[in-house]
Order: structure tokens, then C-alpha cells, then sequence
């Protein structure tokens, strides 16, 4: 079968579409639903290739995530954890001692009484270990299918676009039995 001359595809071109969907923060169902939407429609007119934002499937960005407290509180673990190597269980003590208490310490200014927020060391622990699973199981970082080895350079980001790279067998079991032993329910 030959193409007709006015085939973009007869001159070696291909037909592109962009998509940006229309997303709701961490409503997975809405946001596929809307895609596909928009990945038809792009099929529909003879689209070759389909570029889409690279998070419409959890659509979180960081303005919309800086003021939740699940984001702050893993950043807090995180940063104790990798820049001073503390145990998990020195770690909820400093996220207890931080978070325990609304009413000691002082807060920002620009922050509202209702958003300041405790946790009571059983909710500290439960989290702590959500993240000790998510970042050393299943790490929430890049995989490297490189042989595990030190890395020689500077350091400082954490981030996946950057150097970070996660060893690809890491396993959380020690840390979150380093918790379990020694942060009481």
C-alpha cells in the first residue's frame, strides 16, 4: 500500500501531540481516566507519538505538596538518616521530641494554630517505618542495575534527577528491626 503525498509520514515526518490533562492531586483514577481521554483523542487524529507531563498519574507537584505534613515529616527522617547516619530509633526520638508537643517550642509566624500539628510516638513509629520500607526496599529513589560500589564525587543532592542512586538490592530489614527493638509502641 502507498501513502498519499500528503502524508506527513511519506517526507519522514511524524505526527506529535502534546497532552497536558486536566489532574486532581493524588487521585490516581481521575488522572489515568483523563489521559486515556486524551491519548484516544491524539490516536483519533493520526498522532504518532503522545507527549504527556511526566506526573499526570499522581499529579503531585512541589507547590502542592510543601505544605503537607507527610511530605515535611519524610524529610525530616531523610535528612537525619543519610547526612548524620542516625538509627531509626534516634530518629523518632528527635521526630517525637520535635512533633510530640504543639504547644512547646515556637513556630513560624506565618503558620496558623490549626495547622500546627502533634503525633504521639506510636504514629511517629508507624510512619518512620512506612519510610524506612519505601526507601530501602522499594526506594522511592533511581535504581541502578551497576554493580554496587562507591561512588566518587561530591554529594549533596538526594534528588532522582540528580546523582543519587540507590543500591538495586538494598533491603530495609535491619533498619526497621533497629526500630522495632528499640522504639516502644
Amino acid at each position: 500500500m502507498t501513502r498519499p503525498f500528503y502524508s506527513i509520514y511519506t517526507h519522514g515526518f511524524i505526527r506529535v501531540a502534546v497532552a497536558i490533562p486536566s489532574v486532581r492531586v493524588a487521585d490516581c483514577n481521575y488522572n489515568v481516566e483523563r489521559t486515556l481521554h486524551l491519548a484516544r483523542r491524539a490516536s483519533e487524529n493520526y498522532a504518532a507519538v503522545v507527549l504527556f507531563p511526566e506526573l499526570r498519574i499522581s499529579a503531585y507537584s512541589n507547590e502542592d505538596l510543601f505544605h503537607q505534613d507527610a511530605l515535611l515529616d519524610q524529610d525530616f527522617n531523610l535528612y537525619h538518616l543519610l547526612r548524620f547516619g542516625f538509627r531509626p530509633s534516634k530518629v523518632a526520638f528527635l521526630a517525637y521530641h520535635a512533633w510530640g508537643d504543639k504547644t512547646r517550642g515556637s513556630w513560624p509566624d506565618f503558620l496558623p494554630e490549626e495547622k500546627r500539628n502533634e503525633y504521639d510516638l506510636t504514629t511517629i513509629k508507624k510512619w518512620l517505618k512506612v519510610f524506612l520500607y519505601r526507601f530501602f526496599k522499594t526506594s522511592q529513589f533511581k535504581r541502578s542495575a551497576l554493580p554496587n560500589a562507591p561512588k566518587v564525587g561530591s554529594g549533596g543532592s538526594l534528588s532522582p534527577r540528580s546523582d543519587w542512586r540507590a543500591p538495586c538490592d538494598s533491603e530495609a530489614t535491619a533498619w526497621l528491626k533497629e526500630l522495632e527493638e528499640n522504639v516502644p509502641d
